[in-house]
């Protein structure tokens, strides 16, 4: 009885070590301190249908391969009732960059142009860009 009760001790504590290195790995508290956080709100066409939006959220998650884009993240509007949030954004793309110079290079990256070029006709105005720094945090 004692060698199973080891082993089965052994399987927890390996077990416990795997499942809180998965949820180490995970814990993340958003972007970095003074990191470039660039969020484009946009609003598609009221026509599109749920397989053409997937093809548009998948063009934006292209855009991970343009060197400086870092946790490039796409967010889809969902109804809450909260009667603060404006209308007409359905999609929100949001990334960071090191720098202001990592941030003018994507914005001229051939990728990135093609991107806007390909959205274009799937939106009913031009994207709100908001552009921030990341505050440190005086806890």
């Amino acid at each position: 009885m004692p060698r199973r009760t080891l082993i089965l001790t052994a399987i927890l504590i390996i077990l416990t070590g795997c499942v809180e290195t998965h949820y180490t790995h995970i814990d993340v508290e958003g972007y970095p301190e003074e990191r470039l956080v660039h969020s484009v709100y946009l609003d598609l066409l009221d026509s599109l249908d749920q397989s053409t939006i997937d093809r548009v959220i998948q063009d934006l998650y292209s855009l991970e391969r343009v060197e400086g884009v870092e946790g490039l993240t796409v967010q889809e509007r969902i109804e809450t009732g909260d009667q603060r949030m404006p209308e007409g954004f359905d999609l929100v793309l949001q990334m960071s960059f090191e720098d202001r110079k990592h941030l003018e290079a994507y914005s001229k990256d051939p990728l990135h142009l093609e991107v806007r070029s390909r959205l274009k006709g799937f939106l009913n105005g031009a994207p709100v860009v908001y552009d921030a720094v990341v505050v440190p945090n005086s806890k």
